[in-house]
């Protein structure tokens, strides 16, 4: 991650709980060993995929943070619907939010992980078993696509005279 960004960890099943309050962490290699301590001692204790409001809970402060969400789950949900809304109603196309997704596992939903990194203009991915390594550099390649910069405002203009080409590519205008 850049440097002067800040980061929450929040592990949801049937309820959420930050793992720091609501109070995000400063990017330092202190609080990356913390955070990972913790993780290390997470359990699938939280019951089913409830992932709605913790989502609700991180957009729901309605301030201009520039938010990149990494949603990893192995499950799936009941309400997709109403996430998905969620997820497009806060990432707009000012690239404010971005939603990026990680499957992980065969439980995990495949509509869930796709739609909802589509809906939050961001992208996903999905790791057939719990193998670190393989995880790792899925989530280092989508690390450095959450800190590409996002385009806005933007307009293309179309040449009058392009050359027609029927097979959908473009080749260089002869001399």
């Amino acid at each position: 991650m850049p440097n002067g960004c800040k980061f929450h960890i929040i592990s949801f099943g049937t309820t959420f709980k930050y793992l720091k309050q609501q109070e995000p962490f400063d990017y330092n290699d202190a609080n990356l060993r913390y955070c990972k301590d913790q993780i290390d001692q997470f359990a699938a204790d939280f019951g089913g995929t409830e992932i709605f409001e913790p989502l609700q809970s991180v957009f729901g402060n309605g301030d201009s943070t520039k938010r990149r969400i990494f949603l990893l789950t192995d499950g799936d949900v009941f309400s997709q619907e109403k996430l998905i809304k969620l997820i497009e109603s806060n990432c707009q196309s000012d690239g404010l939010n971005k939603v990026f997704t990680f499957g992980i596992g065969s439980g995990a939903g495949r509509e869930l992980v796709i739609d909802s990194a589509r809906a939050g203009k961001g992208d996903y991915s999905f790791v057939a078993d719990t193998n670190l390594g393989t995880l790792r550099a899925k989530v280092i390649d989508m690390l450095q696509k959450a800190t590409e910069p996002v385009l806005t405002d933007c307009s293309f203009t179309f040449l009058p005279n392009w050359p027609d080409n029927d097979s959908g590519l473009f080749r260089p205008a002869r001399k």
